[in-house]
């Protein structure tokens, strides 16, 4: 009985330290099957930013696999603008119609560069180490070009876009430095 305890104990234990620290076996069902929608091909550096189009439980980062765990089917098919998880720098888009941006905020982030943005009532739950992303704030651009703060300083904050006019074609397009 004593046995069974404690291999009952020291499996959750294991268990739990895998879930936390993305450890093999899990870390190869992550990468196959929730960065399955880019063929299982990462960002070639960490250094890239790429677009997609959002589903629930897909990496919301180019160079981590955290996802948001609740899932909320109203974000399905938006696209999302992939940075790096610590970026830094401004993300440039230049919107070709009347975009919705909604950003994930966590507590541990000066939020304050949004104070004009609106509350949704959308739940995440994006994990991190250090931080929790649990709120989405959004705010309505028109056409042309704008430059979104990274957020932080603990973490980026998740970039997500709808486009509010025509839905057949990619509303933005990501300018790179080199472009700027």
């Amino acid at each position: 009985m004593v046995v069974c305890v404690f291999c009952f104990f020291v499996g959750a234990v294991v268990g739990m330290l895998e879930y936390k620290n993305n450890w093999f076996p899990l870390s190869i069902y992550r990468t196959v099957v929730i960065a399955g929608e880019e063929q299982g091909k990462p960002p070639k550096t960490e250094e890239d930013q790429f677009v997609a189009i959002y589903s629930a439980g897909g990496p919301l980062y180019s160079n981590r696999l955290y996802y948001d765990q609740i899932g909320d089917k109203r974000l399905d098919l938006l696209y999302i603008v992939r940075i790096r998880r610590h970026e830094d720098q401004p993300i440039q888009l230049d919107l070709r119609h009347r975009t919705k941006v909604y950003r994930f905020l966590n507590d541990t982030n000066n939020n304050s560069i949004y104070a004009d943005w609106e509350q949704a009532d959308l739940k995440v739950r994006v994990q991190g180490d250090i931080s929790l992303h649990s709120k989405v704030i959004t705010k309505v651009f028109e056409a042309g070009s704008i430059s979104l703060p990274p957020g932080g300083p603990a973490t980026a904050d998740p970039i997500l876009l709808e486009d509010l006019e025509d839905n057949r074609r990619t509303p933005f397009i990501l300018k790179r430095e080199g472009d700027l």
